[in-house]
């Protein structure tokens, strides 16, 4: 990564670093983890907080292709049992400063290739759903089209 050269670390530890990150992305878009809450794991994890308030922005502009990524690397193996989801609002807590936005829940049900039974969740924004529905449409006529 060209990115980490600038870094004064030997070479090892770098790579270790790197490992680590991507763990945590992973982590964070299989479990679908809110700014906040990214945020908040970030400032534990010993990270300052312009650095937090950044990779906040950039979580929240990438969620979406994370997820669609990991999504993706489940492959056809898996097959969706349910779907559930819900609408809501914010009204105001010590989390969230915001009220009135608008989010929507899913829920996924998926049993892997041993039978086990998974729950996927994930919280969206209206847009962040539209986009996800959008893709989801377009897997469902490539489907169709080739069956």
């Amino acid at each position: 990564m060209k990115e980490l050269d600038n870094i004064e670390l030997p070479v090892k530890q770098r790579e270790r670093a790197s490992k680590l990150l991507l763990l945590f992305f992973k982590f964070a878009g299989k479990k679908v983890l809110s700014r906040v809450k990214l945020e908040d794991d970030l400032k534990k994890l010993g990270y300052d907080d312009g650095v937090v308030d950044r990779i906040g922005e950039l979580w929240d502009e990438q969620k979406i292709g994370v997820c669609k990524v990991l999504i993706g690397q489940m492959g056809s193996a898996f097959n969706l049992l349910d779907l559930e989801w819900k609408f809501g609002v914010t009204v105001g807590n010590k989390i969230v400063d915001t009220k009135g936005e608008s989010f929507i829940q899913i829920k996924m049900l998926v049993q892997d290739p041993e039978l086990k039974v998974n729950e996927i969740f994930m919280e969206l924004s209206p847009i962040q759903f539209y986009e996800l529905y959008g893709e989801l449409e377009k897997i469902k006529s490539i489907m169709d089209i080739n069956s």
